[in-house]
């Protein structure tokens, strides 16, 4: 079932870089649980904002997706 799937173990063998965006004060998505993923993620790179929420709309977001983008060009 999709409750026991652990995306760690998956992508602890990913190599394709990625970013991952989580705010502190998200009430969707536990802000360890990003932190976890990144952890297992050997290319990732963790991005934490405050006071975004889940929604994560603020132009310094915008800021930091475009920097990883134009990492991979």
């Amino acid at each position: 079932a999709i409750e026991n799937l652990n995306i760690s173990d998956l992508l602890k063998e990913n190599t394709i870089p990625g970013l991952v965006i989580q705010d502190k004060g998200d009430e969707v998505t536990p802000f360890a649980g990003a932190q976890i993923v990144q952890q297992s993620w050997p290319n990732a790179q963790f991005f934490p904002t405050e006071k975004f929420g889940h929604s994560l709309q603020d132009p310094i977001v915008y800021q930091e997706i475009l920097r990883f983008i134009g990492q991979a060009v």
